[in-house]
């Protein structure tokens, strides 16, 4: 799915555009480099300074694209970045459960993980997020 939706950017209209991925330097970047490392023929520059991916450049069918870390130019939470831009933040993330990669897979299909694997969410904000997924596969 990735994949697909990677090569799908590659046309004209996205010449040249960045697209801003926050914490690129660190689990999402190095997420990324596997799918773009699996795609024949696409180009990827990877660019780094003191130590941190800052910006991946990919070059496909003549049409370029960058990723770049907003993490390093914004250095906040995504939660707190909504709250300053006064934009609503309605999604949570079970960061400890993805980390736990000994026992789960990265393409985890299943129940939403248990309220533990959630760091900086309250219980209520958990019990709304799984009635997202009641009754959905």
């Amino acid at each position: 799915m990735l994949r697909t939706c990677i090569l799908s950017l590659f046309i004209n209209k996205y010449k040249n555009h960045i697209i801003y991925v926050h914490n690129l330097s660190f689990f999402d970047g190095i997420f990324l480099m596997k799918i773009f490392t699996s795609i024949e023929n696409l180009l990827v520059i990877p660019l780094i300074k003191d130590g941190k991916m800052f910006n991946i450049q990919l070059i496909y069918n003549d049409i370029i694209i960058n990723f770049r870390d907003s993490l390093l130019l914004l250095p906040a939470s995504l939660k707190s970045l909504a709250k300053s831009f006064t934009v609503e933040d309605k999604s949570i993330f079970p960061y400890e459960f993805v980390n736990d990669r000994d026992i789960y897979d990265l393409d985890y299909i299943g129940k939403v993980p248990l309220f533990k694997f959630f760091t900086k969410v309250t219980q209520s904000e958990y019990v709304n997020y799984k009635k997202q997924f009641k009754n959905k596969n």
